[in-house]
């Protein structure tokens, strides 16, 4: 697919266009796959007919990102097929997570049963994902809520998180007795 004639269009339109596949690309699972496909491949052949510099660009980093878009675009067929398999469920939000794109990734993984063996490992993410929401007050609560629910063997892992995004924070006070805890 070529789209040469894109370029006599006015550059604030085709901005739009380009915005309007790029919202159909990170929506939230809600389209078809049919439609994830074709909005992509849309949007990497707009910008490279429009902006030949920055096509170069995407050359070089379109590989790496196919590879993650064709494991996201797997995992959530495997999800359409067996909606409760937390394999699949924790690498759409590990994709999402390197996405930028934490609060889609806190989704799926609120959506792992607690009886998975992935369940506790999960909710270390989310954690961590609160954090870097700026959402450090209720990262501190839900560590603090699993390292009480443990076994005192297992709760030790949540302590040093937790003293991890503390001192991450600057509040050593607050890190040093949370790795006391541990």
């Amino acid at each position: 697919i070529a789209f040469p004639a894109l370029r006599r269009h006015p550059r604030p339109w085709l901005n739009e266009f380009v915005q309007l596949i790029d919202r159909l690309i990170h929506a939230d699972g809600q389209q078809g796959l049919f439609e994830f496909c074709l909005a992509r491949l849309v949007s990497i052949q707009v910008i490279e007919a429009l902006d030949p510099a920055r096509a170069r660009v995407i050359g070089r980093r379109k590989l790496v990102q196919c590879e993650a878009e064709t494991a996201l675009l797997f995992a959530r067929l495997t999800l359409y097929l067996r909606p409760d398999f937390p394999p699949a469920q924790v690498l759409v939000a590990d994709i999402l997570e390197n996405d930028n794109r934490f609060t889609d990734a806190n989704a799926v993984y609120d959506g792992i049963a607690k009886d998975s063996s992935f369940y506790r490992a999960t909710r270390a993410r989310v954690a961590a994902n609160l954090d870097r929401m700026e959402r450090t007050d209720e990262a501190i609560r839900r560590l603090n809520a699993l390292a009480a629910a443990e076994a005192k063997d297992k709760g030790i892992e949540p302590l040093v998180q937790l003293g991890d995004i503390l001192r991450g924070r600057k509040r050593f006070k607050e890190a040093a007795a949370a790795y006391d805890r541990a």
